[in-house]
């Protein structure tokens, strides 16, 4: 006990079994947070479209497909809808441009007075038009799933329906050439 006190107090005293802690944030080393989960959702993503949807085609898992495809789907409509909100700013800022320069001329020296009611209510203008992509990009996903969902119907009855004309033999295998001259004659 002596000798690790003396030791612990000795300033001068370097020690060889020191064991040194330094936290480091994950900024500072260059990964961010974001970047993190979006690459996690992109490799996600990428190993469910390039290895699960061909074995669920593979072993004709066709519903799990569709389950992936349309989650896939769907993630494009939200980077599509994310990029769009991105670009709205300069959208708003350009239509104001054309309607300025237009069709609303001798409003041109309002052009500063509604730029800072822009600036102002710019929370709320991302929000309404975050809201107004997302309810495009609904309808837009809404109609896709319609038109494939009616498509997949029909292909199921036309498969199993199949023709006009329905021959089986439950003794067996039903021989062609008499049933051919049948159909043709």
């Amino acid at each position: 006990m002596g000798q690790n006190l003396r030791n612990s107090l000795d300033l001068n005293r370097r020690s060889k079994d020191e064991v040194g802690v330094k936290v480091e944030r994950l900024e500072d080393v260059g990964i961010s947070l974001n970047q993190l989960i979006i690459s996690l959702i992109l490799i996600i993503v990428g190993f469910s479209c390039y290895y699960l949807v061909p074995y669920t085609i593979a072993k004709e898992m066709f519903t799990i497909m569709f389950m992936l495809l349309n989650m896939v789907l769907i993630m494009v409509i939200l980077g599509m809808t994310f990029i769009c909100v991105l670009l709205f700013e300069y959208l708003e800022r350009f239509l104001l441009w054309c309607s300025i320069n237009t069709c609303c001329r001798r409003d041109k020296r309002l052009h500063h007075v509604i730029i800072k009611n822009m600036e102002a209510h710019k929370p709320r203008n991302a929000k309404t038009s975050l809201m107004f992509t997302l309810a495009i990009s609904f309808l837009i996903f809404s109609a896709s799933s319609f038109s494939l969902i009616s498509a997949l119907v029909l292909k199921t009855v036309e498969s199993l329906i199949g023709a006009d004309l329905l021959a089986t033999n439950p003794n067996g295998f039903i021989n062609e050439v008499p049933m051919t001259e049948f159909i043709t004659n």
